[in-house]
């Protein structure tokens, strides 16, 4: 598993309508990087927002875990978290 970044750093942030994300190390502005389209209700595209926003964080806190339990993660945990990081192309 690389921990190579291939996708726009984090933290990404939502405003209910997209995703933003930092537009580069040496500038402050945020850059629109995906679009949230509410298929049912504003509900459940506000939790849409959240949840993608929160991608990139997750991803790390998976890393992490794998990194200090590794093997020794009970229940088929690290399995799940390498799964999901091979389902995201990382």
């Amino acid at each position: 598993m690389s921990n190579q970044t291939k996708h726009t750093p984090g933290p990404w942030s939502d405003d209910g309508d997209y995703i933003r994300a930092k537009a580069g190390n040496n500038r402050p502005d945020l850059v629109r990087i995906a679009e949230i389209f509410p298929v049912w209700s504003e509900a459940e595209g506000a939790a849409n927002a959240k949840l993608i926003a929160a991608a990139p964080d997750m991803a790390e806190a998976l890393r992490l875990m794998l990194d200090v339990y590794g093997k020794d993660a009970t229940g088929g945990v690290s399995d799940q978290a390498r799964a999901a990081l091979v389902k995201a192309g990382l």
